[in-house]
């Protein structure tokens, strides 16, 4: 299990680009992830389903084949 906060916040494209790749290897080696992204691209390269929420609910749920 991997826990990742903000995993690609202050990088530059080139380093961005090089974390998705080792998450998306990490998920193909069988880890299980669970992340933070306020950056919804970074999000959207790596996730699987994704929640987005407030304070105070979950205001959607998203499985990524659903896109």
């Amino acid at each position: 299990v991997m826990l990742l906060d903000e995993p690609t916040a202050s990088l530059d494209d080139t380093n961005r680009q090089v974390v998705l790749e080792l998450i998306n290897e990490a998920k193909a080696a069988g880890a299980a992830l669970i992340g933070i992204f306020h950056d919804r691209t970074a999000r959207e390269a790596v996730a699987d389903r994704h929640l987005d929420m407030t304070p105070a609910s979950v205001n959607h749920e998203e499985y990524a084949d659903a896109r």
